[in-house]
Formats: structure tokens, C-alpha cells, sequence
């Protein structure tokens, strides 16, 4: 199951969690910036998997000011996308 990391304290948490490997060093930085509200108008959904201790991290980060674009590069694709819509996407609004 994913966790969402909602609260401040959540959010401190998984700063913490974030904080010991260099290739997490984005997801850190995003989730301190969200923390700290530095960036109002791109608010961040940051989800975590597994629920318990997770290793797997997730940032969405949906800016007011810019539109969602998905790309695809063959027509399988792009049916596959318009009959599974991204759950993720769903949880960021």
C-alpha cells in the first residue's frame, strides 16, 4: 500500500527518511521545499511504498501555472493510456 506524506510531521519524516542516499537527493529536496512552502504555487504529493519503512519514493508535483502533458511515442500506447488513466496523476489533484 502507498503512503501519502501529508502533515509537517509526516513530511519531516520523510525528509529524514530521504536523507542518506545521494540518488534521492530530488525527492529530498522537493519534499523540504514542500515542507517549508517555498514553492506555493507547485504544490507536491509525495508518496512512499511500502507503507511501513519505504525505500520506494514518489513526487508529483502539480504547478498551478503550467498544464499536465503526456506524450507517446505509438497508438498502442496511447490507447493503453486513455483506458488505464494514471492513478497517480488522480491522487495529485
Amino acid at each position: 500500500m502507498l503512503r501519502v506524506f501529508e502533515t509537517g510531521n509526516e513530511l519531516k519524516e520523510a525528509e529524514l527518511l530521504t536523507s542518506d542516499s545521494i540518488f534521492l537527493l530530488p525527492i529530498h529536496y522537493s519534499i523540504r521545499h514542500e515542507r517549508l512552502g517555498v514553492f506555493p504555487e507547485a504544490k507536491c504529493t509525495i508518496l512512499g511504498y511500502p507503507e511501513k519503512s519505504p525505500f520506494i519514493w514518489m513526487v508529483i508535483r502539480r504547478n498551478k501555472f503550467t498544464r499536465l502533458f503526456a506524450g507517446r511515442k505509438y497508438n498502442s500506447i496511447f490507447k493503453f493510456m486513455r483506458h488505464f488513466p494514471d492513478i497517480f496523476v488522480q491522487l495529485s489533484l
